[in-house]
């Protein structure tokens, strides 16, 4: 279990997933632990999503791979960029 001082990492990989990325961030900010650091690794998506989470999510950081590099593969490379407690 996470202490109130660690920065939980959340990261969110999407494809073409614009249209849930609205409920599943705004959830992310009504929940309790408030340090988190949310990364949302986006496959090649060609449906506007990058550019939704740019401008309506400033504080989450993006990579935005040219294409779709797979589930697995978007995690890993998110995962070193994170910050672990």
């Amino acid at each position: 279990m996470a202490c109130s001082d660690d920065v939980v990492p959340v990261i969110i990989v999407n494809w073409n997933g614009k249209q849930f990325l609205p409920e599943c961030l705004d959830a992310l900010y009504i929940q309790t632990l408030k340090t988190l650091e949310i990364v949302l690794v986006d496959n090649g998506s060609r449906d506007g999503s990058v550019e939704f989470v740019r401008r309506n999510y400033p504080e989450i950081r993006v990579i935005s791979l040219p294409r779709n590099l797979g589930f697995a593969a978007a995690n890993n490379l998110a995962l070193r960029t994170v910050r672990s407690p």
